[in-house]
């Protein structure tokens, strides 16, 4: 019925071949966000570096990912400010079992998350407690189209569901994409 954040974040990403089966991914982005709550404006950013590593596999190859994230906020008019860094680590491994979806070849995948994160505001606190309260653990799986398939206006690859424990509990994460 109504909206109460919109976010415009474009950014940039370049793709360097470390080795042929290593990936590092910079980025960068940086936009606007309206709050119509309070009427408040914003600029958003993010810069960090995604790690692909693949192993081969029969069917598609298995992918080990590392990423880190630091992303924040600056309000205009009041000058409040935030920040939030993100550490994940996962794998995604790719069974050779395989099914036609859509007359699409897909395989049956297996993955594992382990992410920790914190926000600049409540790190020092966090810490002197000696609990890491941000960690993040998933387990799920997918199916995998090696050749994507064509949905509309979109081409959809991979179609999942995991379960994630976090400390607010528990969660059951359906997701179109890349699980990490």
């Amino acid at each position: 019925s109504s909206i109460g954040t919109l976010t415009i974040l474009p950014g940039l990403e370049k793709i360097y071949y470390y080795k042929p089966d290593w990936e590092l991914i910079p980025h960068i982005d940086w936009g606007l966000s309206k709050n119509f709550s309070t009427k408040e404006d914003a600029h958003v950013y993010s810069t960090g570096l995604h790690s692909r590593k693949y192993y081969k596999a029969a069917m598609a190859d298995h992918v080990w990912v590392n990423k880190i994230l630091w992303a924040g906020a600056s309000t205009f008019k009041s000058d409040e400010r935030d920040n939030y860094v993100k550490l994940l680590t996962g794998f995604d491994y790719k069974s050779t079992t395989d099914f036609e979806v859509f007359g699409t070849q897909t395989v049956l995948t297996y993955y594992g998350l382990s992410a920790w994160s914190y926000n600049g505001i409540d790190y020092v606190d966090r810490f002197n407690g000696s609990v890491a309260q941000d960690l993040i653990i998933e387990l799920g799986v997918s199916l995998f189209a090696p050749k994507p398939l064509d949905v509309w206006l979109t081409e959809i690859e991979r179609v999942g569901v995991g379960y994630q424990y976090n400390e607010f509990g528990s969660v059951i994460r359906v997701f179109m994409g890349t699980p990490f």
